[in-house]
């Protein structure tokens, strides 16, 4: 049975065995929503450089309004919230809006 969970045991043990192309086809495939996965996505398609498709894994609208995102994110994302800033600040570096990336 597919749920989130299983996609993301999954998905989890391709990335710990170095499979990024593996995780990200999975995840982008599979389409699922939950926060976990939708991190591990956006994470595998940052490591693949395919920085676009990080940023829409883990936003509906994009980086552009980052002050009034944070405590959505926060909310959204829950104890990996840190973690999801801390890549979207990394994505924000490598597409150069060093503005957003330091807020």
């Amino acid at each position: 049975m597919e749920t989130d969970e299983t996609i993301f045991i999954l998905a989890t043990s391709y990335y710990r065995s170095n499979l990024i192309h593996q995780t990200y086809w999975l995840l982008r495939e599979k389409s699922r929503r939950s926060p976990q996965c939708r991190f591990l996505q956006a994470k595998c398609a940052y490591q693949l450089k395919k920085y676009s498709e990080a940023e829409c894994a883990l936003t509906i609208n994009g980086f552009g309004d980052m002050k009034n995102s944070f405590e959505d994110i926060v909310k959204e994302f829950g104890e990996i919230a840190c973690f999801v800033l801390q890549l979207i600040s990394q994505i924000c570096v490598k597409t150069e809006r060093n503005k957003i990336a330091t807020l």
